[in-house]
């Protein structure tokens, strides 16, 4: 069946067990030229389209949309069996899109690539809005692999994790990267963001990827055993799977950590830490250590027989830059407690 131009709808089929079925065909199954709307199917209790066997199981030559699915109430397009479950040879916009979705694109079995698109103007894949935006349940290689691209994953906003591993992940470089840990405020004052807190003990931590979580409290003496600075604060999210299975997490939140709430901590990297303003001004590069008031502040040197030698007090870190250069007494240290 071809149809070259149709001025609404090229085939339309109201009612039937199976819309269009095209048994063989060693050119093309269906062949819209151009119309507003290639093939519609209104309803169809088995298959809208079902091709058994052809060089091409759709083809549109001319579309405003080459295949759309408004709404669908389980799967947008279910492929069963391929070489190559969907591919996209060129596209000027997005590969695939799928406004809404309970799964935007679900892939059971492929012995190639679930999803495949060779050239993108813009975006290869994109999911407007749905549960989650690619999920893949079970790969005995890779889940997702990107070969080549200028951003190979973007995530602008995210209300829990821009990426979340539950297991170790590898990587050749992290750029102005920090490592944190969740803890415990177990301290009588809410902790802020620089303040530099002391380990008091652990507790276990019964989330998903936090077997354990660290006791802290403000430090307010000096040679306490610190182990990092306050980020934030932390939240437990609870997620609902496809499986059905309930995972629970923290999450880093923006703001102050009350007594008794979960905190964020960097416990290495760049991060701004609330600096002393008693003693010697701070400098780019000095070691710091923590004073009476539990801000970092410049190890003090010592003359012994006319050398200079640092106080050999615990440090936080390096400071990345002066104290004349502090926002709100904040300044940016290299955390690396010792």
């Amino acid at each position: 069946m071809q149809v070259d131009q149709a001025g609404d709808i090229g085939v339309h089929v109201g009612s039937a067990s199976t819309g269009v079925k095209v048994d063989s065909a060693s050119g093309i199954g269906v062949a819209v030229g151009s119309a507003p709307r290639g093939v519609h199917v209104a309803s169809a209790s088995l298959a809208g389209v079902q091709v058994d066997q052809s060089d091409l199981g759709v083809f549109v030559a001319n579309a405003r949309n080459g295949f759309l699915a408004q709404t669908a109430r389980e799967n947008g397009v279910q492929v069963n069996s391929a070489v190559n479950g969907m591919r996209v040879l060129s596209a000027t916009g997005n590969g695939v899109q799928v406004d809404s979705a309970g799964v935007g694109v679900w892939v059971d079995s492929t012995t190639g690539g679930g999803i495949f698109v060779r050239s993108a103007g813009t975006v290869g894949l994109q999911v407007q809005s749905a549960l989650n935006g690619v999920q893949v349940d079970n790969a005995t290689g890779i889940g997702v692999a990107v070969g080549s691209a200028a951003n190979g994953v973007v995530v602008n906003a995210a209300t829990s994790w821009a990426g979340f591993f539950n297991g170790p992940v590898s990587a050749k470089t992290c750029t102005g990267c920090a490592l944190a840990a969740f803890g415990i405020n177990t301290g009588a004052a809410a902790l802020a963001p620089g303040d530099i807190v002391a380990i008091q003990g652990t507790r276990p931590g019964g989330t998903t990827g936090q077997p354990m979580l660290m006791e802290v409290d403000q430090v307010t003496q000096a040679g306490a055993p610190v182990v990092g600075v306050v980020y934030g604060r932390g939240e437990l999210v609870t997620n609902v799977g496809t499986d059905g299975k309930t995972t629970t997490q923290l999450v880093p939140r923006e703001g102050a950590a009350k007594p008794g709430d979960y905190v964020h901590i960097v416990i290495y990297g760049p991060a701004q830490v609330k600096a002393s303003a008693l003693g010697k001004t701070i400098a780019v590069g000095d070691k710091l250590a923590v004073d009476s008031s539990g801000a970092a502040r410049g190890l003090k040197t010592v003359e012994v027989s006319g050398v200079q030698l640092a106080e050999s007090a615990p440090t936080i870190g390096m400071a990345m830059e002066s104290q004349a250069a502090s926002k709100n007494g904040l300044i940016w240290v290299l955390v690396n407690p010792k």
